[in-house]
């Protein structure tokens, strides 16, 4: 599922998780450019990831995540991901 260069920002992000329990089957998921900010953005992916249990790419790049932001992706999420080969922030 591509939703690139969307403004999607934490509302809809929120949303998309709030639906990750019907999506176990996504193998890829690109969010580029889709104005996902900080901590917070990086705790609802972490949250959302443990329903894509075969998810294999994740396209994260252009998105003002920050520092702490990627901190917590990789704390939350990254563990959850056993199946992700492709990662791009």
């Amino acid at each position: 599922m591509d939703l690139s260069y969307n403004p999607l920002g934490a509302a809809a992000l929120a949303a998309l998780a709030g639906v990750a329990a019907k999506l176990p089957a996504l193998v890829d998921l690109g969010l580029c450019g889709c104005n996902l900010t900080g901590v917070e953005a990086a705790r609802t992916l972490g949250a959302a990831a443990k329903n894509w249990p075969v998810l294999h790419s994740l396209v994260l790049d252009n998105n003002p995540l920050g520092d702490d932001g990627a901190a917590v992706l990789a704390e939350a999420a990254f563990p959850r991901l056993r199946s992700l080969e492709y990662l791009h922030i």
